[in-house]
């Protein structure tokens, strides 16, 4: 929730600050109250829209979705979430001022110590062999070889994308538009491409059927895993059909991403005809 809403001040904020705050209240025992607020300077939005940009597939203006990208999931996603875990979601705005999203958590504090939380295990450097390593179990898959383009226009979205393929040792480029993933590849030669969908100017649809339309010319086929925040059948076969392999759904789980990967790269480097992948389900 917090990524959501970051993201979308970064992306209507053009000049100013942002900030983030939480403050914490213990109105019963054992249990704790977290408000958190995310504010920013940026464009704002209009009283009498207020209310529909937590509707799915809306946001304050229509015209937004083409310049500033999106799909207007975010904000309806985050209002579902914070119900299913008794909060409430609301925003304060007024246009070209800025605007406050505010929401709040009511949680059970854990007795006794704090339980540790483990990020991505690191490979063992001493494992590592020169070259792409694709027979390692998930835990200690490693991209130590391999180099990926990373297509996303969200800077929040982007940076965590981008950490998490570096901590596994992939060697990582960056575009932030259909456009701009394209001149890449005319640039350079990657082993695999993660494509957002949604983007401003060219989305990941468009980018992928040009790069796949190039690619007859030289013979050399890289495989594409879309990053999408959709995952019904409809959405699965129209990735099928842009020329995609796989995608992962938004936000990014990194077991689930890091799955599909290694599954894709074990399937080209064995020769195998391109497939699409179901994702991995999320566990709850």
């Amino acid at each position: 929730m917090l990524l959501n809403l970051i993201g979308n001040a970064i992306k209507f904020t053009e000049r100013g600050q942002i900030l983030v705050a939480v403050a914490a209240a213990f109105p019963v025992k054992g249990r704790v109250l977290l408000h958190f607020g995310v504010k920013d300077t940026g464009i704002g939005i209009p009283p009498e829209t207020q209310e529909k940009i937590f509707a799915a597939f809306s946001q304050a203006d229509g015209s937004m979705a083409r310049k500033y990208g999106g799909t207007g999931l975010g904000l309806a996603i985050c209002l579902r979430l914070v119900e299913m875990m008794g909060g409430r979601i609301w925003v304060e705005s007024a246009q070209e001022k800025g605007s406050v999203f505010h929401f709040t958590l009511d949680l059970a504090v854990a007795a006794g110590n704090a339980v540790p939380i483990s990020g991505l295990a690191e490979p063992g450097k001493d494992a590592l062999q020169s070259g792409p390593q694709l027979s390692a179990g998930i835990e200690s898959f490693t991209g130590l070889g391999f180099r990926v383009l990373l297509v996303e226009d969200n800077a929040v979205n982007r940076a965590l994308a981008q950490r998490l393929l570096q901590k596994r040792d992939f060697t990582v480029s960056i575009a932030t538009d259909g456009k701009q993933a394209i001149a890449e590849t005319q640039n350079a030669e990657f082993d695999l491409i993660l494509m957002d969908i949604q983007m401003p100017e060219m989305d990941g649809f468009e980018a992928t059927a040009e790069i796949r339309k190039r690619e007859k010319l030289t013979g050399r086929r890289t495989p594409i895993i879309a990053l999408t925040a959709h995952a019904l059948k409809e959405d699965r076969e129209r990735c099928l059909s842009a020329g995609m392999d796989a995608y992962v759904t938004k936000p990014i789980r990194p077991a689930e991403l890091f799955t599909v990967i290694q599954n894709i790269l074990q399937s080209y480097a064995a020769g195998d005809a391109p497939t699409l992948l179901t994702p991995v389900p999320s566990s709850r």
